[in-house]
């Protein structure tokens, strides 16, 4: 199978991952306090600063119709490469994903006082027009806000897209560094590019002073469907 070729929260989706079979074994730890997630700011759940850095088991499955289920999970990272504040009170942070220790790919990501925005994915970038956020503040829980734009589709290339995100209340989430406390992010909707159209729904948790700790993904399109989990394995904030 091929390596992996985009990657985003708001778009991860129907690409390959190398082979390889891994078991979900969540390590127990006490029992976080929920309700510090919900009190939290945007650069506190989306910590920027140069040296950051996150670590993450990918598990994927893919079914394509008139072939065998693939499945496979692989090591990736990301990596806070430079920070820099394009306008007052807005902090923008450059990603580098890797994978198996590789470089693969950038991501561009912004923090302020009305949210956690992302800018634009790939070293050759697409660009979220508007940029998308995916966690809006002042946090209202259980209220519905809209994204329609342009930006990577969970088919990895350029596209269109019209999706409902919600915030939740703080409730603990396994990862393989055990359990924590995170806010709970829910987006669904449907996506366009020249590869196809289909759907897609996504479950985010991200925890206070850490970030993303998990993501669950399920994208369907015509002929295909797969099912991705992202589980935080560990991490470094300055």
């Amino acid at each position: 199978m091929n390596d992996i070729l985009k990657i985003s929260v708001g778009a991860l989706g129907l690409v390959a991952v190398g082979c390889g079979k891994g078991e979900y074994k969540p390590v127990p730890i006490k029992e976080p306090k929920v309700e510090e997630a919900s009190k939290a700011t945007p650069e506190q759940l989306y910590p920027l600063k140069v040296g950051n850095k996150w670590n993450y088991a990918l598990e994927i499955t893919r079914e394509i119709d008139g072939k065998e289920p693939e499945s496979g999970t692989v090591e990736i990272g990301y990596e806070v490469k430079s920070v820099s504040n394009p306008s007052p009170g807005v902090t923008r942070g450059v990603l580098v994903m890797s994978e198996e220790g590789k470089e693969k790919d950038e991501q561009v990501w912004e923090v302020d006082s009305t949210g956690v925005h992302q800018v634009s994915v790939g070293k050759t970038p697409i660009v979220f027009s508007p940029k998308q956020t995916i966690i809006k503040f002042p946090l209202k829980f259980d209220d519905v806000y809209d994204y329609k734009g342009t930006g990577i589709t969970p088919l990895g290339e350029a596209g269109s897209m019209d999706y409902k995100f919600a915030t939740h209340d703080s409730q603990p989430v396994d990862t393989d560094s055990g359990r924590m406390s995170g806010l709970f992010i829910e987006s669904s909707g449907s996506f366009k590019s020249p590869k196809g159209e289909g759907v897609v729904g996504n479950n985010s948790w991200f925890v206070p002073n850490v970030g993303l700790a998990r993501f669950k993904q399920v994208v369907s399109i015509k002929g295909a469907r797969s099912s991705l989990t992202l589980r935080l394995k560990s991490y470094t904030i300055k």
